[in-house]
């Protein structure tokens, strides 16, 4: 089963990296049409307005982001590892936090994906640059997926008993709680 798990991990890696490639070009975009709006209506030039490219720029950064920082555990738990003590509690703490997570991601899916088969089916777009709305509402539903995968790997490793240097997340906020439970013999 370890092999299977730190198989899964790699994979886990692959994919946060491709989220931190589409979080990236996501702020590229959003900083360069804030750049180009701010030149537009200064110099009063009469190019589009870019608003709408820097708006579903943001859902990208929020929805895919906050897959990221659950990969990361760049989320709430950091917070609560650095006052709760080391051992069973901030374990338990853990548990908690990622089964809230993963019962609103599903809650975000089941709902979200209706709404995304809705704005699909009547082909909405957005009103100045015509860019299909389905992009905003498919970050919410697919960064909620991304969620779901990641808490169901941390838990699967978890419940394994695997470190995180077997997992490959030495690097990552969680790894470091982890590492700091195992230094103090918990």
């Amino acid at each position: 089963m370890r092999g299977a798990l730190r198989t899964l991990s790699r994979a886990e890696k692959w994919i946060a990296t491709a989220e931190i490639v589409a979080i990236t070009l996501a702020l590229a975009v959003m900083l360069v049409a804030v750049v180009l709006n701010v030149i537009d209506r200064t110099f009063n030039l009469p190019w589009p307005d870019l608003s709408e490219p820097a708006l579903i720029s943001m859902s990208v950064l929020a929805f895919v982001g906050s897959a990221y920082a659950v990969y990361s555990g760049g989320h709430i738990i950091v917070d609560l590892g650095e006052v709760i003590p080391a051992g069973r509690w901030r374990r338990r703490t853990a548990w908690i936090v990622d089964l809230c997570i993963l019962v609103l991601a599903v809650l975000i899916v089941l709902y979200g994906s209706e709404f995304l088969a809705y704005v699909v089916k009547i082909s909405e777009r957005t009103p100045e640059l015509d860019l299909p709305l389905w992009l905003p509402v498919g970050c919410l539903v697919g960064g909620s997926v991304l969620s779901i995968f990641h808490v169901l790997c941390r838990l699967l490793r978890a419940m394994a008993g695997m470190n995180a240097e077997e997992a490959g997340l030495q690097n990552s906020v969680l790894g470091h709680l982890r590492e700091a439970d195992a230094e103090q013999g918990s």
